[in-house]
């Protein structure tokens, strides 16, 4: 696996209230932290049975995603630059869902077996316990969440390029007891992608 850039932004919001954008503007450094958050996230797309496939909206105004990802494509932008024009889509989508809380928005270009891909991954926080190599005291610490993903797509860049009709792999876990569209849809919706959801065949993702 080859990283060729990646960055991630964060976007606080309250149940019922609109976010708040802190946005990065350079990508992240190529270092083994990275690595390891990339790899990780790899891992549980391969690992993950519930996942589901898609494609791309052809509505660009409605759904601006797909635009945005052609351009940077084709113009050879950067990461900063294309995700920057994807704050506004992203808040509208996360601000029409009442029950979307905050999270960081990380994505991240890599190539693999021959294939170009980009993750684009809700990431949530959770607590730990770590050690101070220094004082030997126990600390506590944050990590990103990786084993269970809030929201999380592969674009397979190399198919979607070559006019396939299944290009957009899918790790999506619903929330009992709450409105489950309202709280993850958002997601699908800032993407413009179709989706079936099918806990079946790896055979069919696993080429994506």
């Amino acid at each position: 696996m080859i990283i060729q850039e990646a960055i991630v932004h964060r976007f606080d919001k309250d149940r019922h209230k609109p976010s708040v954008a802190k946005m990065r503007d350079e990508v992240l450094p190529n270092e083994d932290n990275l690595q390891n958050l990339v790899g990780g996230i790899r891992d549980v797309f391969n690992r993950t049975m519930t996942r589901g496939y898609g494609a791309f909206k052809s509505e660009d105004v409605a759904y601006p995603f797909s635009d945005l990802l052609d351009k940077y494509l084709t113009d050879q932008q950067g990461l900063g630059v294309y995700t920057l024009g994807l704050k506004t889509c992203y808040q509208k989508a996360i601000d029409g869902a009442s029950l979307a809380t905050g999270g960081y928005l990380f994505f991240a270009r890599y190539q693999e077996n021959g294939q170009d891909f980009m993750f684009v991954v809700s990431l949530k926080l959770k607590a730990g316990t770590g050690i101070d190599d220094t004082t030997l005291t126990i600390n506590k610490t944050v990590n990103f969440d990786i084993d269970h993903l809030h929201e999380a797509a592969r674009i397979n860049l190399t198919a979607w390029k070559a006019g396939n009709d299944r290009y957009v792999t899918f790790i999506k876990k619903r929330r009992s007891g709450e409105d489950s569209k309202s709280a993850t849809d958002y997601f699908r919706d800032f993407l413009g992608v179709t989706v079936k959801w099918t806990p079946l065949s790896r055979q069919i993702i696993d080429i994506m």
